[in-house]
């Protein structure tokens, strides 16, 4: 059986981005997955920023510069929409076996 975990947390991901309405700053998204332990926080959160930077990097999102204080994230482009589409696909397949 394939470990769908990876897939099931970038649609978790690409959801949030995906529902976004109105901007969102970055350090509200970085710190979604906040545990409580300062240590383990301020990895996730780089872990985060490093995400961010690859989607835009990629043409997935749509965000200010995200090394300027205040940015914000807009949400996905077209390219982000058509990859969440694609990982949805795939779980429900998955689901399907």
């Amino acid at each position: 059986m394939t470990d769908m975990r990876g897939a099931k947390i970038m649609m978790r991901i690409l959801d949030f981005l995906r529902n976004i309405h109105e901007p969102v700053p970055v350090m509200e998204f970085t710190k979604l997955e906040f545990t409580g332990h300062r240590e383990v926080d301020k990895h996730l959160m780089k872990v985060s920023l490093l995400m961010l930077q690859q989607l835009r990097h990629d043409g997935m999102i749509k965000c200010d510069d995200l090394d300027k204080t205040g940015a914000r994230i807009h949400g996905l482009t077209s390219n982000g929409v058509g990859m969440h589409e694609r990982f949805r696909d795939i779980l429900n397949l998955r689901n399907l076996e």
